[in-house]
């Protein structure tokens, strides 16, 4: 049976049509007496009641009294792909946050020292231009643009030549470097270390092979007492 409630009937001296207006019907006040064996209609919970109600749901879950709950079905063992996808998708969200984070404070430190990135940027180019011109006027004749040894190259350990064993190279990575601090551009900044760095690893072993079989055990000795690119470094 589906009971309907009035807002007249909780009225005082208000009774709605077919619902008793107090402890008795009076027919004369407009309600309408029960019928005989029917139930009285109950009262609608109330706001304490329906709070009450919730703190009891509240304590059984708590003390753990979970008797009138459904029981939950036992959870089944996942495949190992999906395991495997989840342990991937997390790893790399793990390490693109630690990228973006890298990335962000880099760039925060480039805008903050814009300025000393400029001036220092400036240097290196100025050591760039001395270094080519170094490079050449101790080479003279000798400088050649291909991979090659011309019947009247010599041997030159003298001037630049005397402690680094390919200046024109040095010259090269401080470019680099220059573009990589002047360009605030992640891709056009590092292109030139990226490229040099490339060409130089392929050349410049091949050209010390070319000197050793030319020059033999003179070149052998300049090699030992001097460096690649960077005194006392490399």
């Amino acid at each position: 049976m589906t009971v309907r409630w009035s807002h007249a009937a909780r009225r005082p001296g208000c009774s709605a049509p077919g619902t008793v207006g107090g402890n008795d019907a009076d027919p004369a006040d407009g309600g309408v007496a029960p019928a005989a064996g029917a139930a009285p209609n109950p009262a609608p919970p109330g706001v304490a009641e329906v709070g009450r109600a919730w703190r009891d749901r509240a304590r059984e879950v708590r003390t753990g009294d979970l008797g009138r709950f459904p029981a939950v079905p036992p959870v089944p063992p996942r495949p190992l792909r999906s395991v495997l996808r989840r342990a991937t998708s997390t790893a790399a969200r793990w390490v693109g946050a630690r990228i973006g984070l890298c990335v962000g404070l880099a760039t925060a430190l480039a805008i903050l020292l814009h300025p000393l990135l400029i001036c220092g940027g400036a240097a290196l180019f100025a050591g760039v231009l001395y270094l080519f011109r170094r490079t050449h006027k101790d080479l003279g004749r000798n400088w050649s643009v291909t991979l090659e040894v011309r019947e009247q190259h010599a041997l030159v350990t003298e001037g630049i030549y005397k402690s680094v064993r390919h200046p024109m190279y040095s010259a090269f990575w401080l470019w680099a470097v220059a573009q990589a601090v002047l360009l605030p551009n992640w891709v056009a900044g590092f292109a030139g270390i990226v490229g040099f760095g490339t060409l130089f690893f392929l050349r410049v072993g091949k050209e010390e092979a070319m000197m050793l079989a030319t020059f033999g055990d003179s070149y052998r000795s300049y090699m030992q007492r001097t460096w690649r690119v960077l005194p006392g470094v490399f």
